[in-house]
């Protein structure tokens, strides 16, 4: 093959984006580069974006990755990132802040008692519709530090005065400090969240702030009181989605056989 066929072919293998920008800014994309990308990208699923400066190569893997699915997603071009997307392995956990949450958080049928604009999975990671740029409502802390002041905000998300706070397997109450953050953010209102299995469950409805579970400073006593059991919600919420599906899955086959009579 002449080099000159060589070049033409591998032009034809790269896919020209954008007929809003002009020949100056034209950019183009290598799809398959960049599922290469994607791909080397989700063996290190668990693996802290905020961490990843002590990585070069996979920061530098990251950010490139990050800047063409921006491009590609304000293009409206979500068929090709779920095309590229649902061929890797996807982890059965996803932790928020890390590049598998980044790669899969948004891709997600059902999230539990919230949905996807409003999940630590899916905020900041890459979008599977439209519909997901949307801001949610509430702001979005979660616990991700050590010490007496362990919660961040998800920066992109609203200064509303009700926030859903997302804690760890090991909480057990709101320290002074922590307090003093969630107040000085302007919320008057929270609702408690936990993560198991990829899905959100709420301890109970929304407080107000000064009736959040506290940390005692001397005693470290917790005033924490779980207003129901965790896993036994888990459990009736998962019941009702495979008897659901169940249900579902009876209606179409009395269907099919009126159909055949």
């Amino acid at each position: 093959m002449k080099k000159r066929d060589k070049k033409i072919s591998k032009v034809n293998k790269i896919t020209r984006l954008s007929n809003e920008i002009s020949p100056k800014e034209m950019i183009y994309i290598d799809y398959h580069k960049l599922e290469k990308s994607i791909s080397f990208l989700s063996k290190y699923h668990d693996d802290e974006i905020n961490k990843l400066e002590n990585n070069s190569r996979l920061n530098k893997k990251f950010q490139i990755v990050r800047l063409t699915v921006l491009f590609l997603l304000k293009k409206g071009n979500y068929d090709k990132i779920k095309e590229i997307i649902s061929k890797q392995y996807r982890p059965s956990v996803i932790i928020p802040g890390t590049i598998g949450a980044f790669l899969f958080g948004c891709f997600q049928q059902i999230y539990g008692e919230i949905g996807a604009t409003c999940s630590p999975l899916c905020i900041g990671s890459i979008y599977a519709n439209k519909d997901q740029q949307h801001l949610c409502k509430n702001q979005i802390w979660l616990q991700k530090y050590d010490g007496n002041n362990r919660f961040g905000k998800i920066k992109s998300t609203t200064n509303s005065g009700k926030a859903y706070i997302f804690v760890n397997d090991d909480f057990n109450g709101f320290s002074i400090a922590e307090y003093k953050a969630f107040k000085k953010a302007k919320i008057i209102k929270a609702k408690i969240m936990m993560t198991k299995n990829g899905k959100h469950y709420s301890y109970g409805n929304f407080k107000n702030i000064d009736n959040l579970p506290s940390l005692d400073k001397i005693t470290h006593e917790t005033s924490f009181n779980e207003d129901e059991n965790i896993d036994d919600k888990i459990y009736k919420y998962e019941l009702f989605h495979i008897i659901f599906g169940f249900i579902i899955f009876l209606i179409i086959l009395i269907i099919i056989y009126l159909f055949l009579q």
